[in-house]
């Protein structure tokens, strides 16, 4: 069941005990707030004043006082990702909020969450580009799903700075050349499929199947069945 958002969730957050996870629950609680509708596991549950370790889809390292992940998959969350809420939490290591029918781009700000490992937001509605992550201001992040959204743009050179062990950008409308150096020896799982990618399929890649390229009618070069390149 699906509801729009209630009282109980737009009073002013009372404190709880410890500083970063008062911090962490009041931006949890804006980003909720920043939807258009949810479902009602978080409204029952997601309490003002209450230690937000206890909060469905959120887990808490509580010897450090922060929130590490928050994990709300196939809940009905509908609305966009409302800017420097997520992004600004104090140790948020893992976001998962795939298929449900969020809305907009991926903020900027989210390339600046520094202890961000795990990136999942694959079979939404999202829109716009692909935020620039890099191994400066999200280091860790080895794990990105942002597949089966209507992305646009081209995909970040930056990403090749990253430890990638799965990218996966597959049924978007993804343009442009797909970036040296993407996950160098690094990356388990690879996926472009169904975008509207161009141009030659980098070496580092090529140890990957068709169908991990398939559906991009301008691409060239091995792997794809799409033969080789002028260049070539």
């Amino acid at each position: 069941l699906i509801i729009f958002l209630a009282l109980a969730l737009s009073t002013p957050p009372s404190r709880v005990s410890g500083g970063d996870l008062m911090s962490d629950s009041n931006l949890l609680l804006a980003f909720i707030r920043g939807l258009e509708s949810f479902n009602t596991k978080i409204l029952n549950n997601w309490i003002n004043g209450t230690s937000p370790c206890t909060w469905v889809g959120v887990g808490c390292n509580e010897a450090e006082d922060t929130i590490q992940t928050l994990r709300l998959p196939s809940l009905g969350l509908h609305g966009t990702i409302a800017p420097h809420t997520l992004s600004a939490m104090s140790n948020l290591r893992v976001i998962s909020l795939r298929s449900n029918r969020l809305t907009g781009p991926i903020p900027a700000d989210l390339s600046t969450a520094t202890h961000l490992r795990k990136l999942f937001l694959q079979h939404n509605l999202l829109t716009g580009p692909i935020p620039s992550f890099n191994s400066t201001l999200t280091p860790a992040l080895n794990v990105m799903d942002v597949s089966y959204n209507n992305l646009t743009g081209q995909i970040p050179s930056s990403i090749s700075t990253l430890t990638l062990s799965i990218l996966l950008l597959q049924n978007n409308s993804l343009s442009g050349s797909i970036p040296d150096g993407i996950g160098t020896g690094s990356l388990l799982q690879f996926n472009v499929s169904n975008n509207n990618l161009s141009g030659a399929v980098p070496a580092s890649l090529r140890t990957f199947p068709d169908s991990s390229f398939g559906g991009n009618t301008a691409l060239c070069g091995l792997p794809t069945s799409n033969g080789r390149c002028g260049t070539e």
